[in-house]
Parts: C-alpha cells; structure tokens; sequence
C-alpha cells in the first residue's frame, strides 16, 4: 500500500509540474501574441499628412492641385498639416519646397498682405532661383551727368517681394522676349513698382534668400 501511495503521490507531482509548464507556456504564447499586436499597431499607425505637389511661394492660396497626401509616422501633436484638416483655401506664410510635408505653422486662414505683378526683369535671374525665394526690387533710370554722360541711378523699391512663378516671354510672333517673372510685392511697395514701369524705368531682381 505504501508503495501504491509513493507512485501515486509521485505521479501527482508530476502531473501538476507538466500542468505548471503548459500553463507557463499558454501564457508566454499569449502576452508575445499580444506584445506583437501591439507594436505591429505602433508601427504601423501612422497619420495622413499633406506634402507640397510643387514649390508654393509665401503668400499663395493653397488648392488642391498644390498638394498631395501621404502616410507618416509623427510622433506627438501634428506640426503638420494632416487629414482631416486640408490646408486647401489657406495662405501660405512661407515657401515650402515640392514634395516638403506642409507645417500647420505656415497656414493662415487670413489672406496675407501682399499683391501679384508680372515684371519682366532688366537682367535674367540666377538659374537657382526657385519659386519661394525672396527677391529685391531695384528700379533703375539712366540721369544726366557732367560733360554730357549718362550715369544709372537706382532706388530699392521693394526689400522683400516673393517670386511666385518664372516664365519665358513671347511677342506676338512667337519670339523669345525674355524672361517674365510674378512675384508677390507687399501692398504698401506696389505703388512704387507700378510707377515705375509706367516711367518705362528698368527694373532688377535681386534674390536674398527664401521666405
């Protein structure tokens, strides 16, 4: 008998190790089940952002051929501008690059104080150029000076007009007439500019930097 109560208490122990185990295991198989899902949910999440389609200059009005949306991983509040709030019908209040994700610090709902004029420049401007980038705008006039020589005086009309779009000019019959350049001039500067193309004065475009 007391054999028969040896095995049995031995097969008991036994058993109930074999049960510790499989419980041990039942429950490392589902806390990795669930630490998985959750860090494949961590990666995986991710939030719809808007990206520049093209350069958009300070001041424009975004529309929906400006932009695209794609997918990110942005950890924290959203410094970009992210679905469901389109940045489309706002204005700009600084340059963003093609393909730069849009930050919701450049948005304004107000439009900005700044008006559009086409100007065909005296001189081409650097092939860097880009649209965005800050630009000066000189008007030059040609003065007399002494013993009958003509001497070129300048004056700064604007210190921070926005190029907004560079073209090739065209006349009438389809040749080249240099380059005509949009830029966004302040309102307070466009009086300035518009005189002087009504003077037939030269007008240069000098790039400082981008906005």
């Amino acid at each position: 008998m007391k054999n028969n109560s040896a095995t049995e208490i031995g097969v008991g122990k036994a058993r109930l190790l074999r049960d510790r185990r499989f419980l041990a295991g039942v429950f490392l198989v589902v806390i990795s089940a669930l630490l998985g899902a959750w860090l494949f949910q961590s990666i995986s999440a991710g939030t719809s952002a808007y990206i520049a389609a093209k350069p958009l200059a300070a001041g424009a009005t975004v529309s929906e051929s400006d932009i695209r949306i794609v997918d990110i991983r942005v950890p924290g509040d959203p410094i970009y501008a992210s679905a469901p709030d389109s940045p489309v019908g706002k204005t700009l209040t600084r340059s963003v690059g093609a393909g730069e994700l849009i930050p919701v610090a450049s948005l304004s709902s107000t439009p900005q104080d700044y008006s559009r004029i086409v100007v065909s420049p005296k001189q081409p401007l650097p092939a860097q150029t880009q649209v965005g980038d800050l630009v000066q705008v000189w008007a030059v006039v040609k003065a007399r000076g002494g013993v009958d020589q003509e001497q070129e005086q300048s004056s700064l009309l604007s210190a921070e007009a926005v190029v907004m779009d560079i073209r090739q000019g065209k006349t009438s019959i389809g040749v080249n007439a240099g380059n005509e350049v949009e830029i966004a001039v302040p309102k307070g500067s466009l009086g300035s500019v518009i005189d002087a193309i009504g003077a037939d004065k030269q007008l240069i475009l000098v790039p400082t930097h981008r906005k």
